[in-house]
């Protein structure tokens, strides 16, 4: 009998062993995510500045480029770049991004041609005017992380200039010097190219992209956006994800419906549909979240989300509430308080314009989806927030306008707002927008 019991804790440990065995697709995964806004060739760590008008008065100005000399512009654009590589490589396992989102994306300089073959181009050298995401890429791969990246051109002239640009205020530093005087013409012909980019790393890798401007139905408005498909190095199911930089209020409205319906459609005919794993649609969407209770709350991205415990639920709305949404709609779109300059119109076309977008909405809202979506901070739950410290991050920003939605097949881990305290008049930070980072597991 004793002699037997080595034989028998063998086998019952080859059994126990066999039990237990899970395969590599078996087990869950990670995918961590990032998206920011690199605000094109911001000029990090430079003055902020001020507009002064004829009669002396001054008032607080954005950090627009067209405020700024090409010098500072130039200087501060390699410390953000510079600044942004250290501190990504900086997270390491497991938390370093697998897939990054860039949007304001810029090529070019005042005097070249800004076009999408400069925005596409990559000579070996670096040198500043040359796309940006290509240069951070590169500066990531020499401190030891290797991106592939993936460029998606808009082809937009970003920070253009003209005669009447600085003819009623003029701009100031805010120690008080005259950087543009009144009348100044500095960036007539503009300043770069935009566009996006996706930035992937191992062992994920980008199985295909596409890069479309799609059509808004009864309006001559098309809406851009870059996707792809990503998998993990070993396994077989692949994950949609998709690079917006969004337009406001109605336009918004209609183009989240006009991607839903593209995505949607793209999964349903891919002859590799039952592979697909979930979706991440990320980006600056240029409007806040709708939330019916909250005085931020933007009407135009009820169709990311469809429906939010608490909140809202257009998946089992009447249509009486889809009546109340076209109402709202319709008078985000007419406030003249709100966005003014985005506003479609007021007049019958223009209302039916809101009616056609509101319908589409509906008809998606009620069909039998592949891609639902949610926000990456919903229900979300403090323990879940990681700190990065370095990245000033924090677990949540009420004026949000960068984010993060996901499928609900992909359980969401941790997240954080990195660079928390970016705003759109301050150069201590790399960016005028915060980053959304987030973790998910499938």
């Amino acid at each position: 009998m004793d002699a037997d019991k080595p034989f028998s804790i063998i086998v019952a440990l080859f059994i126990w062993s066999v039990l237990t065995a899970v395969s590599p697709e078996a087990q869950a995964s990670r995918l961590n995510v990032l998206t920011l806004n690199l605000h094109g060739y911001h000029p990090m760590g430079k003055e902020e500045r001020q507009f002064e008008s004829r009669d002396g008065k001054t008032r607080r100005a954005e950090s627009f480029l067209t405020y700024f000399p090409f010098g500072e512009i130039q200087d501060g654009h390699e410390k953000q770049l510079e600044f942004l590589s250290r501190e990504f490589a900086a997270m390491n396992e497991p938390d370093l991004p697998h897939v990054i989102f860039l949007q304001e994306v810029g090529a070019g300089l005042p005097s070249s041609a800004k076009d999408c073959q400069e925005f596409y181009a990559n000579p070996g050298t670096d040198f500043f005017g040359k796309n940006s995401a290509l240069r951070l890429a590169s500066r990531l791969e020499t401190k030891g992380v290797k991106f592939h990246v993936e460029l998606a051109c808009r082809g937009n002239i970003g920070w253009r200039t003209d005669a009447n640009t600085f003819s009623t205020e003029r701009i100031l530093s805010a120690s008080g010097q005259v950087v543009f005087d009144f009348g100044a013409n500095p960036y007539p012909n503009g300043f770069i190219v935009e566009g996006t980019a996706i930035l992937v790393r191992e062992p994920y890798r980008i199985l295909d992209q596409r890069v479309e401007w799609l059509q808004i139905p009864e309006t001559s408005d098309k809406a851009f956006i870059q996707f792809a498909r990503v998998q993990k190095s070993g396994e077989k199911g692949w994950t949609l994800i998709a690079n917006l930089h969004g337009t406001h209020k109605v336009r918004h409205f209609e183009s989240a419906v006009t991607f839903r319906e593209a995505l949607e459609n793209f999964v349903a005919s891919h002859s590799d549909r039952a592979n697909y794993l979930g979706a991440i649609v990320s980006g600056d969407f240029n409007a806040n979240l709708y939330r019916p209770n909250s005085k931020l709350a933007e009407v135009s991205t009820a169709p990311w989300e469809i429906g939010v415990s608490g909140e809202f639920d257009f998946a089992h709305a009447l249509d009486n509430d889809f009546i109340h949404l076209e109402e709202t709609l319709w008078k985000q779109n007419v406030d003249p308080k709100f966005k003014p300059w985005a506003n479609i119109g007021t007049d019958s076309a223009a209302r039916k314009r809101v009616s056609i977008a509101v319908e589409r909405f509906k008809r998606l809202a009620r069909s039998n989806r592949l891609i639902d979506l949610q926000e990456a901070f919903i229900g979300f739950n403090p323990k879940k927030c990681l700190n990065f410290m370095r990245l000033d991050s924090a677990c949540e920003r009420e004026d949000r306008i960068d984010l993060v939605f996901a499928s609900h097949t992909l359980s969401p881990l941790k997240a954080a707002i990195l660079f928390s305290k970016n705003s759109f008049y301050s150069l201590v930070g790399p960016t005028d927008h915060p980053g959304v980072y987030a973790q998910y597991e499938y």
